[in-house]
């Protein structure tokens, strides 16, 4: 499944198997290229302890509930932003 939204004059583009989503979004002014992961898991909790424990750098990290935005995030030991999300997200 392909789907592509404008926002805000830019397009953002939805793609997913059923299984794995990715959502190819403008930079917005940051730099482009990889800017985080996300993961819909069982438990935030357990998640983002076994990540801290790994040596996350920062986390849990509330963000906006509204459902497009992941529940949480924990930063990966270097620095990379990983979403949790225990209800996934819309596409």
């Amino acid at each position: 499944m392909r789907c592509t939204s404008k926002e805000g004059g830019t397009e953002a583009v939805y793609l997913s198997d059923g299984y794995i989503n990715l959502a190819v979004l403008p930079a917005r002014r940051r730099p482009e290229g990889l800017h985080h992961f996300g993961f819909d898991v069982d438990s935030i909790k357990e998640t983002a302890g076994t990540g801290m424990e790994a040596r996350a750098r920062k986390g849990p990290e509330s963000v906006p509930r509204d459902g497009g935005f992941a529940e949480v995030f924990v930063l990966d030991p270097v620095g990379a932003r990983v979403d949790l999300s225990e209800n996934g997200w819309k596409t």
